[in-house]
């Protein structure tokens, strides 16, 4: 695997467990698509902020939400969870 994606995949391991004793190793599946696309949506907006900070760590942890809330909609689309 290339190190930029090994990183940002730990990254996105990392912060899902944060939320592990709240939602569950899979709260996502609860999730409608819809519900998910809207959090997603939001989380891209948080990034475009992000960016305009010129902050690293907050553009990084920005981007790992994005690429949690698109691994949660994949997760659920690969499952037939439409």
């Amino acid at each position: 695997m290339r190190a930029p994606i090994s990183n940002f995949s730990k990254a996105m391991d990392m912060k899902l467990r944060r939320h592990d004793d709240n939602r569950g190793s899979h709260g996502w599946r609860q999730d409608t698509l819809v519900n998910l696309r809207f959090r997603l949506e939001e989380e891209v907006r948080e990034l475009e902020t992000a960016i305009g900070s010129d902050n690293p760590q907050r553009i990084m942890e920005e981007a790992v939400d994005v690429g949690n809330f698109a691994m949660m909609i994949f997760d659920k689309a690969k499952r037939g969870e439409l």
